[in-house]
């Protein structure tokens, strides 16, 4: 992908050509991942897709964050069909994390199908779904659950999010 020289950091012209390189680059790989046959490429390849959403130009990379959610649902919709298949935690809390990134709007439908006890149950030894679990009833001032969440997650033998 290169380095970008000091003197091109004061020249836009030679810094939008060298970012649009580097997304070309990136769709490139993103291309290969969903492509591939593993399950947890295609996962990363449409966590690639969500970060470099279709430009015009790199001023467009700061768009409002309700037009990129319009934008992601498809994305979105996909990685839940490939969560409610699966048996690998990796691919479950992905699509998690993504139906929880949608701010600005609703969620599409399909995330309601994604739940943090299915995630606890791919992966029974982790504490991560039982910690969302409790953020999400202290939000909710939901105590009982709150409780249970913390109770579950205390149980735990580890952590790890797969989601960074």
């Amino acid at each position: 992908m290169g380095i970008v020289p000091v003197s091109a950091l004061n020249d836009p012209q030679r810094m939008q050509q060298f970012v649009q390189r580097q997304l070309a680059a990136l769709a490139g790989v993103q291309q290969r991942l969903l492509a591939s046959a593993n399950e947890r490429d295609r996962v990363a390849g449409l966590v690639l897709q969500a970060v470099l959403l279709p430009r015009e130009d790199v001023s467009q990379a700061y768009e409002a964050v309700g037009q990129t959610e319009q934008r992601m649902v498809p994305i979105a919709q996909q990685l839940v069909a490939m969560a409610q298949s699966t048996s690998d935690p990796t691919v479950y809390a992905q699509a998690v994390k993504l139906c929880a990134s949608f701010d600005q709007q609703p969620s599409p439908p399909e995330c309601g199908a994604i739940s943090l006890t299915q995630w606890s149950r791919l992966d029974p030894g982790n504490m991560k779904p039982w910690l969302w679990a409790l953020n999400r009833a202290q939000r909710q001032k939901d105590e009982a659950g709150a409780t249970e969440a913390l109770y579950q997650a205390s149980k735990a033998s580890y952590e790890k999010s797969y989601i960074g």
